[in-house]
């Protein structure tokens, strides 16, 4: 499995004593981000950092360019976020779509039900608004040990294709229904 983001936004839950790599031993988790560390998360960063050292099962690729992440993403049987960022939007949900692997993330929260919808999604509840590692690690297991669930979420993710064309229609649609909604008075258009 791939965590492709800052670390903050889930690599503790990952990497943490009784985490989802130890939770989870028989799996290989390939972790990989950006090149800019603020100072302020420096010794956070090398926190995690070492941590994944010293797990057998994680590999630390550090930042990667866009065609390596899609080839690593691409090889990967899920891409996990557990997290409880506020995301607006999620762009490797889109890429982990894109390449046809299936993203399991947490469910009903912020604005990953909305980026997901349609793909291959594998939502995990949050418990009392916070990662639950077990059942994480759990949805991981099952989905990238049954073919036929794995399969399944596959061609969801392929099938959905979110490109600047359908950002535009769905925007140009949504100006229409506001302009039909604003001009449906007479008596505000004299």
């Amino acid at each position: 499995v791939v965590f492709a983001s800052r670390p903050e936004r889930g690599l503790e839950e990952i990497v943490a004593p009784g985490g989802i790599a130890e939770l989870l031993p028989d799996f290989r988790f390939h972790i990989c981000g950006y090149d800019h560390t603020t100072q302020e998360m420096a010794a956070y960063y090398r926190q995690l950092w070492a941590r994944c050292e010293e797990l057998p099962n994680v590999i630390n690729h550090g930042p990667l360019g866009k065609a390596d992440l899609y080839r690593l993403l691409a090889s990967c049987g899920a891409c996990i976020y557990p997290t409880t960022f506020e995301d607006t939007s999620n762009i490797l949900l889109l890429e982990a779509n894109a390449a046809g692997t299936p993203f399991v993330g947490p469910k009903d929260h912020a604005a990953l039900p909305e980026t997901g919808a349609g793909g291959g999604f594998l939502q995990v509840p949050l418990k009392d608004g916070a990662v639950d590692r077990q059942a994480f690690a759990d949805a991981i297991r099952s989905l990238c040990d049954n073919e036929f669930t794995w399969e399944d979420f596959h061609r969801r993710a392929l099938s959905k294709r979110q490109t600047w064309a359908s950002a535009a229609e769905q925007w140009t649609d949504e100006f229409y229904r506001l302009l039909r909604e604003k001009s449906s008075d007479k008596l505000r258009l004299t």
